[in-house]
């Protein structure tokens, strides 16, 4: 118990320390009050939709605060408060230990553009304690700019890397009528574009055409790109993304199945999109004398099924193989043959 109230008493004087780098200098009697003030780097601020966030020490009165509040020059925001708790370990309890202004503003801020902020002495606390003085603080926006781009993947497609989309990610805000066909790809690929955010800065790239296994890609941004307020964007970076091998990702039956039905339904899913007619050639089942027929049903580009015509005979042990014949629609196919094995 001693152990615990002794890291608790720690953890406390860490956190301590760590805020201890006042945002108003060394002295000042605000020091009471301010915690600290987040602006992204310093006080340049990166991303140009989030919020300013103001850190007090002290329970402030929230009206007092927001009425207090001024920028120059001005824009429209919503304010949100909530608290950052410290939690006892020996009892659970716990209690603020700072309490977090977030000023959101409701259209990105002006590229490089500087910011002076005030929360005049009218502040103050619950209980009527105010700011000794004025508490000012300035930052400074960075030019509109495109941060990074992504490759995103879905799921288990991850093993072999076939990404499903592109993201570009913004530091502002974009209309999406305007970044249309933004990029080139080598090779070519197909996509649909997408708006992923309510900030108007993530778009996404849903790629709608099968991409080329173990194939480099790479992303040149080609265009003029503009901000909602007609600024142009900074795009100097480029993104690009290496695919995988073709790979089976998923069958059924499997080892982790204790199968009893005797009309199963074998399925076999691909990680990328197939040559239909070659796979169903590579395809075999078996009781390990004949072949047992059936019928194929693909229910999407990358994952068919298979019907065998009749019911199976419970304790028979069958097998289905892909050989290396499957392939894809660029011809790529598989490197290892599969087979599993499974008993009703």
């Amino acid at each position: 118990m001693k152990l615990k109230a002794l890291i608790f008493i720690l953890f406390i004087l860490a956190l301590a320390i760590s805020c201890s780098e006042s945002p108003t200098g060394p002295d000042d009697p605000l020091d009471r009050f301010i915690a600290s003030v987040s602006l992204g780097s310093d006080t340049l601020i990166t991303n140009l939709t989030e919020p300013i966030v103001i850190s007090f020490h002290l329970n402030m009165d929230r009206q007092s605060v927001e009425e207090a509040f001024s920028v120059e020059p001005a824009f429209d925001y919503n304010m949100h408060w909530t608290t950052f708790p410290i939690c006892n370990p020996n009892d659970s309890t716990c209690y603020p230990e700072f309490y977090m202004l977030y000023i959101y503003p409701e259209e990105p801020f002006v590229p490089n553009t500087t910011y002076h902020c005030v929360i005049d002495s009218s502040a103050h606390d619950i209980i009527g304690d105010h700011l000794p003085q004025p508490f000012e603080f300035e930052f400074t926006t960075e030019a509109s700019k495109l941060m990074r781009i992504t490759a995103e993947y879905d799921g288990v497609d991850t093993l072999d890397a076939f990404p499903r989309a592109i993201k570009l990610w913004f530091n502002n805000s974009i209309e999406l009528s305007t970044i249309q066909e933004p990029f080139t790809t080598s090779p070519a690929f197909d996509y649909e574009l997408y708006g992923i955010s309510d900030k108007k800065n993530a778009f996404e790239y849903r790629i709608t055409s099968p991409l080329q296994s173990q194939t480099e890609y790479q992303i040149i941004i080609d265009a003029e790109i503009f901000d909602t307020h007609e600024n142009k964007v900074l795009t100097e970076i480029e993104g690009g993304f290496t695919t995988g091998k073709l790979a089976i990702i998923y069958y059924y039956p499997n080892p982790g199945v204790n199968l009893k039905d005797t009309y199963p339904i074998i399925q076999i899913r691909f990680n990328t999109v197939m040559d239909r007619q070659a796979t169903q050639d590579a395809f075999s089942f078996n009781d390990g004398v004949i072949e047992i027929p059936g019928e194929f049903v693909w229910f999407t580009d990358k994952a068919l099924q298979y019907f065998p015509d009749f019911e199976l005979t419970a304790g028979e042990t069958y097998t289905f193989l892909v050989t290396t014949s499957a392939s894809d629609t660029y011809g790529a196919t598989l490197e290892d043959a599969f087979s599993y094995s499974f008993t009703l």
